[in-house]
């Protein structure tokens, strides 16, 4: 579960501000942002509507809900689309969107188990797995 701390870091990110210049857009210290940001402090009511006149969501920083509010053109027509569809459709909508996803750098597949195997990590690109004990004893 995300922090107040961790999506209002998201949504300064997704502004394009450092911590400084977000402190400096909403008044503050640059020590209280970082407080914040790391939920050593929760933001006061003046702070939040100084962050909202800068385009930050914050019904998604206090709550973790997406208000709609700030998603771009095309992201607001994916949002559309996909909730006209019916829970087939936005099955294989979400499978096509996790199939266009970039491979995770450093991602594994680890193989273990005594009695069966079990597959551990996220592979997003072709794999081989090789499941073989070595030679067969004749």
């Amino acid at each position: 579960m995300t922090t107040i701390g961790t999506r209002l870091r998201e949504e300064r990110k997704r502004l394009g501000h450092s911590q400084s210049q977000f402190a400096e857009l909403a008044n503050i210290h640059k020590n209280a942002q970082g407080n914040y940001e790391s939920d050593l402090r929760r933001p006061d009511a003046d702070y939040l509507v100084q962050i909202a006149k800068a385009g930050v969501d914050v019904g998604y920083v206090l709550f973790g809900e997406l208000s709609g509010a700030t998603l771009q053109p095309d992201e607001q027509e994916l949002l559309t689309t996909y909730r006209a569809l019916d829970p087939r459709g936005k099955q294989a909508a979400l499978g096509a969107l996790s199939g266009l996803q970039q491979p995770v750098s450093g991602a594994s597949i680890r193989v273990g188990g005594d009695v069966g195997q079990y597959f551990e990590g996220d592979q997003t690109g072709p794999v081989s797995i090789d499941m073989s004990k070595g030679k067969k004893k004749r």
